[in-house]
């Protein structure tokens, strides 16, 4: 039975943390396969733009993945025009793979929302939920302890790398450079701003 993982965000941009997550994912569940799928609207970012258009968050996330044969890309999300529901994409998946196991990784700051989530007990059982460790406070820390007894907690290094980090070092023109892949990097600095 074939192991498929579900790694969706933003991914605006894509960097080294995200990457190391995934590997950490396909590592620990014995993956087959883990599909970045980055989110056109979030049903909980709806007044947010990403910061990169679509086209470019696919270029990046195929810039970064494209050496690994256990990652690849799913546009399910980005190409759609309505808002995404995390049990749209899990459907998808279930679909395309009817008989294997579904893995849907999420965030510390999803899983403590997730019973707010449309047909969260549906998304449950198609899926196993997995949450990804992040640099949390305290009160994250708290959090953790009292849902992990709900979820399986991947056992990932803890990287302190954000998209928003990234945005605001770009925004203020300092480097990006062993934050994202090399690709990415040439990518952000060469073709888009053309430096």
């Amino acid at each position: 039975m074939k192991k498929i993982g579900i790694y969706g965000g933003t991914f605006d941009p894509i960097h080294l943390g995200h990457l190391i997550i995934a590997q950490s994912f396909v590592e620990q569940f014995s993956l087959d396969k883990c599909y970045f799928v980055p989110t056109k609207t979030s049903p909980f970012k709806t007044e947010t733009q990403s910061y990169f258009t679509d086209e470019e968050r696919l270029k990046m996330i195929e810039l970064s993945i494209d050496d690994n044969p256990k990652f690849d890309l799913d546009t399910f999300e980005v190409k759609r025009t309505e808002i995404s529901y995390t049990i749209n994409t899990v459907n998808h998946f279930r679909h395309i793979y009817p008989s294997s196991e579904l893995y849907l990784l999420i965030g510390l700051d999803q899983a403590i929302n997730f019973g707010k989530w449309k047909e969260n007990s549906k998304i449950r059982k198609l899926a196993k939920v997995v949450i990804a460790q992040r640099l949390s406070s305290l009160e994250d820390a708290n959090k953790l302890n009292e849902i992990k007894k709900e979820f399986v907690l991947l056992n990932n290094p803890i990287i302190g790398i954000s998209s928003t980090m990234i945005r605001e070092k770009i925004n203020t023109k300092k480097s990006i450079r062993y934050l994202v892949a090399e690709e990415v990097w040439n990518f952000i600095e060469q073709e888009k701003y053309g430096q």
